[in-house]
């Protein structure tokens, strides 16, 4: 079986994996413009080594969970750090101007139950 490579940016790091969003443009058929279509893989990121931000290349493995099938083989270029200025701590920063940080996030409430 070939081995599937992609390369994407970090989303969202875990305890060792990460989520990568792989995007891919293709023409349009009849209107002959370029779609942009995106997807995002759980990937195994033995050691942390990739950060939000991060542009890596993911390679497909032996799936270690039903929906863990891919590795972060390589880091290819580091995501921008920026300092935040009142708390000081560095932060990632997404190329489309987000700024990621997931303490700021209220707690989810539970889903209630249907009639």
């Amino acid at each position: 079986m070939v081995k599937q490579n992609f390369v994407g940016t970090v989303v969202r790091t875990m305890a060792n994996e990460c989520k990568v969003r792989v995007e891919r443009h293709v023409e349009h058929p009849r209107v002959h413009k370029l779609i942009p279509f995106h997807k995002s893989f759980i990937c195994a990121d033995k050691g942390n080594k990739a950060q939000i931000g991060d542009v890596v290349r993911i390679q497909s493995i032996k799936p270690i969970t039903p929906i863990k099938y891919f590795e972060v083989s390589s880091v290819i270029q580091l995501g921008m750090r920026i300092n935040d200025p009142v708390t000081g701590e560095v932060r990632a920063f997404l190329p489309d101007g987000f700024i990621k940080d997931y303490s700021k996030f209220p707690e989810q409430r539970p889903k209630k139950g249907r009639r």
